[in-house]
């Protein structure tokens, strides 16, 4: 999985839902696993119609502080990765973890058992003590065949530099190493604040400088979202988010797909420029 050639990611399921039944969003949109299964289904085929090889699952927000039922959220964790499984082989899909401030007992049983289901974790961190909280899952899949990888989401704090959305103090390079301290498979440039495709290329390049040996992948937004005239809408065009992606594959990135604001279309042109 993160070897060369660099292989393709899929993109978001939420901005994507949210363009497809703008009338209809009802959050947290992971419910939907289980009440309209057939429209994730339908997003995880476009996503593998464009050239996606890697598919995570529609849990980002499934967790105890949103869904404190744990038999809820246990059926919706099943019902992710069924939908996700019924497009894509065992074998090419990821688990989602959102953002944690702290772990729950409930969602160290629920996400634990998802572990065993799903071989490869992403969890997405805006804070040190985020990755932290899971320290100790993180270190248990060395004895496993499982892979942990985290998208750190970032923006540029006044002074110019670039720290955590939640941790200014932690620098792309600090991630590193902190990721590396903690057993992590790979790290990878997120869903940030503000950021352009330079920005992506800076903020490698700092998780580079720190820790080389680390694997790199990438799944960025369109850029953060402005309302226009009623509407919600994207800075960073398909051409230019394209663009932006090959230049971090000529940096040596294994993996790349898209987060908020970026459509099946967007994974199609990169699954083009890459051939």
């Amino acid at each position: 999985m993160l070897g060369t050639p660099m292989k393709l990611m899929d993109g978001p399921m939420g901005t994507e839902l949210l363009r497809h039944f703008p009338e209809e969003a009802s959050f947290p949109f992971e419910r939907w696993n289980l009440q309209f299964p057939e429209r994730i289904r339908d997003v995880h085929r476009s996503y593998r119609a464009a050239g996606s090889a890697l598919f995570l699952t529609h849990t980002f927000q499934a967790n105890a502080a949103i869904f404190p039922d744990p038999g809820e959220l246990r059926q919706i964790w099943d019902a992710a990765i069924e939908n996700v499984r019924s497009v894509a082989p065992a074998e090419a899909v990821v688990g989602d973890v959102g953002p944690y401030s702290r772990l729950s007992p409930c969602d160290e049983v629920t996400i634990g058992q998802a572990m065993r289901t799903t071989g490869v974790f992403q969890e997405t961190v805006t804070s040190a003590q985020a990755l932290r909280e899971f320290q100790p899952w993180i270190r248990q899949h060395r004895n496993s065949n499982q892979t942990w990888l985290v998208a750190f989401s970032f923006r540029r704090n006044r002074d110019g530099t670039w720290g955590l959305v939640d941790d200014a103090g932690i620098s792309p390079g600090g991630s590193a190493r902190l990721a590396l301290e903690l057993g992590v498979d790979a790290i990878g440039v997120g869903c940030g604040v503000d950021l352009e495709p330079v920005d992506w290329l800076e903020i490698v390049r700092g998780f580079h400088e720190a820790e080389p040996s680390l694997a790199i992948f990438a799944k960025p937004n369109a850029g953060t979202p402005r309302c226009r005239s009623g509407v919600m809408a994207y800075p960073i065009d398909e051409e230019n988010w394209v663009e932006g992606i090959l230049r971090l594959q000529e940096m040596g990135i294994t993996m790349a797909g898209g987060c908020c604001g970026t459509t099946p279309r967007y994974l199609e042109k990169l699954a083009q420029r890459m051939k």
